[in-house]
């Protein structure tokens, strides 16, 4: 469970007494390096799609 439900899951525990307090900062940090490094990857991904398919259309059309 990451993120938010972490998060909640935690306060409850501190609520009850089960653990010292939780801030959202320790929590979330993870999960925002997380989402930045899927972000870039994807991003990188698509990134190297658009320009095999420009490449290879332009070489379509050098063809004809």
């Amino acid at each position: 469970m990451d993120g938010v439900g972490q998060y909640v899951a935690a306060s409850g525990d501190a609520a009850a007494g089960r653990r010292s307090r939780v801030t959202i900062d320790e929590v979330m940090k993870p999960a925002v390096t997380h989402a930045l490094r899927q972000g870039a990857l994807w991003g990188g991904a698509v990134l190297v799609a658009g320009l095999a398919g420009t490449f290879a259309a332009r070489r379509l059309r050098v063809r004809e």
